[in-house]
């Protein structure tokens, strides 16, 4: 996932009008942002296999962005971010390596 662009999960590809935005608002100042109506929760370093669906709906969702700047942050390698899609469908995101751009695995549930 590049930095500044925005992932849409039901397609799993980068688009201009998706669910979650890598917004850099300065060299070290991130966020992960819901957009368009999707909403997304931190689950933190947990077994991103163990993470299922019926687990996914079950999540606290919100529209709040989550920190990922370079200190301080809420993101790093191993974090799982569970994602109410703008379509209604659930995702679940881990992040492999961290940084500008983010290394990702994801899965999207139709």
């Amino acid at each position: 996932m590049q930095g500044t662009y925005i992932l849409d999960f039901e397609s799993c590809k980068q688009a201009s009008v998706g669910d979650v935005w890598w917004e850099q608002r300065t060299s070290t100042d991130r966020q992960l942002a819901p957009r368009n109506g999707a909403q997304i929760a931190n689950l933190g370093p947990v077994n991103f296999n163990s993470v299922t669906l019926a687990m996914l709906k079950t999540e606290p969702y919100q529209a709040t962005p989550i920190n990922g700047s370079t200190i301080g942050g809420q993101l790093s390698s191993g974090t799982v971010i569970a994602i109410r899609t703008r379509g209604g469908h659930y995702a679940k995101m881990r992040i492999d390596s961290y940084g500008y751009n983010l290394l990702i695995t994801s899965t999207t549930y139709q």
